[in-house]
């Protein structure tokens, strides 16, 4: 691409009036060259210039859409566009180089076409799933491979079906190393549980954790029962002499199996095994043994609570943190029982409250719970 080298102090002269003249390409960049600017000159402009300076050769990548929805046209009629306008899915989940996203059923057929311009719109992406909901015993998420990139190629759902086996495994594989909050986290969001959406959530319990650890003035120790690929946990264990003590459980072995990845050294004290939260309270060395216990499990925490309060200690202040699933006209009810619950056997002079964190569904909502036990 033809570039004009001008003396930098000269940069904006330049680009005013290459604007002026419709020969500046809107979207490419001013290079830096030492003591000069090279500015891009648009293809549409003549090959011999009325200008005195420098005319180079410089490799630039072209300026990408401002949106995916700007490149949909390249894949649908906008005549289907204009027919479904503000139901195509805007938002989706980057893990690294993993984009997914959800769509709504009556232009699920158009998943295809929007896949490929999602990953048309940026080079970083590697491949692009469609999140089909969550399956099996672990309720994890089934996955659907529509698009990826295969050498300098852009190929979509059939060609990856057709590729050798071991090259489609590689290529759509959904094992990704990802940074949340300053910390480095293995995951794969089709074989284990993980939300970026709680990332906020997981910041706001190291605050809370520190917080116990000062009114105790010592390490805590903390129980996170469904901890998944431990993104609480990381995040506790990278603060310095934060957690002394540690449970970290989950039913589906997968989950575990990149936890203790992503744990690196285990202590031999810690508990960190492949289990059912229901009945961590039949093993007598876990009860009174914690304070601080994580409930994330949004849609089963009142079933759940009572099974493990027993973790708690009841000899000096403790922390219950959570999160649960609930429609919004139900809240008050739910207050008053999980209090009725926490009451059986700790001492909680409180009032519980249910603080609503997002929108879950038409009539549901996700909300947050902290309760401090115990004498504070």
């Amino acid at each position: 691409m033809r570039h004009l080298s001008v003396p930098k102090r000269d940069t904006q002269t330049f680009v005013e009036e290459l604007r002026s003249l419709n020969w500046y390409p809107e979207g490419y960049r001013v290079l830096r060259d030492g003591e000069n600017s090279l500015i891009p000159i648009s293809d549409s402009a003549p090959t011999d210039l009325p200008i005195s300076y420098i005319i180079v050769d410089r490799d630039q990548d072209p300026p990408t859409a401002k949106s995916w929805f700007s490149l949909l046209p390249k894949f649908l009629s906008e005549e289907i566009i204009e027919e479904h306008l503000g139901t195509w899915p805007n938002s989706h989940e980057l893990y690294s180089d993993l984009l997914i996203f959800k769509i709504e059923r009556h232009i699920e057929q158009y998943a295809q076409q929007v896949a490929l311009a999602k990953i048309h719109h940026s080079n970083k992406i590697r491949v692009v799933m469609l999140d089909e909901g969550v399956i099996g015993e672990y309720r994890v998420r089934d996955l659907k491979p529509l698009a990826a990139r295969f050498g300098e190629q852009i190929i979509d759902a059939k060609e990856i079906s057709n590729l050798p086996e071991e090259t489609r495994k590689t290529l759509i594989s959904s094992n990704v190393k990802i940074r949340e909050n300053g910390i480095s986290l293995l995951l794969n969001p089709a074989i284990a549980y993980y939300s970026s959406r709680l990332a906020g959530e997981r910041e706001k319990t190291v605050e809370s954790a520190i917080q116990l650890k000062e009114k105790l003035g010592r390490p805590i120790s903390v129980a996170d029962p469904y901890c998944g690929v431990g993104p609480a946990v990381v995040q506790l264990l990278a603060q310095q002499e934060l957690v002394g003590d540690l449970l970290a459980t989950d039913i589906n072995p997968e989950a575990i199996r990149m936890l203790k990845r992503n744990l690196g050294e285990i202590k031999e004290s810690w508990y960190c095994k492949i289990a059912d939260a229901l009945k961590l309270n039949q093993n007598l060395n876990l009860l009174g043994r914690f304070d601080l216990l994580l409930m994330n499990l949004p849609h089963s925490t009142l079933q759940h609570l009572p099974h493990l309060l027993p973790l708690l200690k009841t000899n000096a202040p403790t922390l219950l943190r959570g999160w649960f699933v609930v429609e919004e006209e139900e809240i008050p009810s739910a207050e008053e029982e999980f209090t009725k619950i926490i009451h059986q056997t700790q001492t909680f002079n409180g009032n519980f409250k249910l603080e609503i964190r997002r929108q879950f569904n038409t009539t549901k909502v996700l909300t947050r719970f902290e309760c401090r036990l115990g004498d504070w």
